[in-house]
């Protein structure tokens, strides 16, 4: 039987972890068809959570940004870079 996941809410590092321990199970073969599949279920739900944990973590993160004057500005993070926060001009 495939080990149940001891918290779960699990932390970043440690759902990454048990989703490689998902995989490595997996990969081995060696699981039952049923056994298989309430991995593969487990797996996709730590995958989708751990989705969402880090879509949550990135709009929290703010870019600082250093404006003309020397002023340091704080602005959100959206994951795409602008032509002036760029260092090539």
């Amino acid at each position: 039987m495939p080990k149940q996941p001891k918290d779960p809410k699990l932390g970043v590092e440690d759902g990454l972890q048990r989703l490689e321990e998902l995989v490595e199970q997996l990969e081995s073969g060696d699981l039952k068809l049923e056994d298989a599949m309430a991995v593969f279920e487990e797996g996709v739900k730590l995958s989708s959570g751990l989705s969402d944990h880090l879509s949550k973590m990135e709009k929290r993160i703010e870019v600082l940004m250093t404006e003309a004057g020397g002023a340091v500005t704080r602005r959100p993070f959206t994951g795409e870079i602008d032509a002036e926060d760029s260092d090539e001009e």
